[in-house]
């Protein structure tokens, strides 16, 4: 699995003393090589915003963030088990990262109800952790 790679320099607390020199370092929110980055469109018209990778030799795994996270958060995650041979699909909520927002303010993270979110869920049991297939 090939990874995009930055030269950063060392941080951590005020109180540490950083080195006088560059360390090279994976950086664990570079989207992995050869994932797919999309949408996905639920049932109800809304768009989610999904991402996946691997080959699915192993089977599929459906990454979930909790509410208020987005597919970035768990890219080192979606890396891990794709390299280990699963199909990894992940996506960001509705009103969260980007699949857009239920109001014109672009930080809130606002549903009318809890029940969209099961809706989002809803068909991914039946369809596969990849979504149905020729659907954007």
């Amino acid at each position: 699995m090939a990874y995009q790679t930055v030269t950063m320099r060392f941080m951590d607390s005020p109180l540490s003393s950083a080195p006088a020199f560059d360390t090279l370092v994976l950086d664990r929110r570079a989207w992995p090589m050869g994932g797919r980055l999309d949408y996905w469109t639920a049932p109800d018209g809304w768009a989610i915003r999904r991402y996946q990778l691997g080959s699915g030799a192993r089977g599929h795994m459906l990454v979930m963030g909790g509410r208020g996270d987005m597919i970035e958060k768990y890219l080192e995650v979606i890396a891990h088990w794709a390299a280990r041979g699963w199909a990894v699909t992940s996506f960001d909520w509705r009103g969260q990262g980007g699949s857009g927002r239920l109001t014109d303010d672009p930080l809130c993270g606002h549903i009318d109800d809890f029940g969209d979110y099961i809706a989002t869920c809803a068909p991914w049991p039946t369809i596969g952790a990849r979504g149905p297939a020729g659907r954007a």
